[in-house]
């Protein structure tokens, strides 16, 4: 009687195991990133300093969260983009938005061949709208 419970124990845990990543995001593991001039994604300014990059998968969606001393500074939707090889080195491209903070427009990190494109107009239009109120 006790062997058939924890059989039937086991089987449960390992359902439940198996169906957990199914239920949630899927993350690639953390990259480092270096920001050299202040920048700026959604409402969130990044200063230059050390910065740790984890990648969501969730669904058909992509998010990238981008962590300071382990903690989250900011998390924006992201386009994946192909590239034709591995990027060798971690990258910004921004905007340069005039008197204002640059906005981050892609992201490129190391060992991957995908980079991370961010809608830079929905950028544009929640800062102007702040500014307005």
């Amino acid at each position: 009687m006790i062997k058939k419970s924890r059989s039937t124990a086991v089987v449960l845990l390992t359902i439940i195991f198996l169906l957990l990543p199914a239920s949630h995001s899927i993350a690639k593991s953390l990259k480092s990133l270096t920001i050299y001039e202040k920048v700026q994604l959604n409402d969130a300014v990044l200063e230059p300093g050390e910065y740790k990059v984890e990648i969501l998968q969730n669904g058909g969606a992509t998010e990238v969260a981008i962590y300071k001393d382990k903690k989250l500074v900011v998390k924006a939707q992201a386009k994946e983009l192909q590239q034709n090889k591995k990027v060798e080195k971690s990258s910004v491209l921004y905007l340069l938005n005039g008197e204002d903070t640059p906005l981050i427009s892609e992201l490129r990190l190391a060992g991957e061949s995908v980079s991370y494109q961010f809608d830079s107009a929905s950028q544009l239009t929640k800062k102007k709208s702040s500014k307005n109120t």
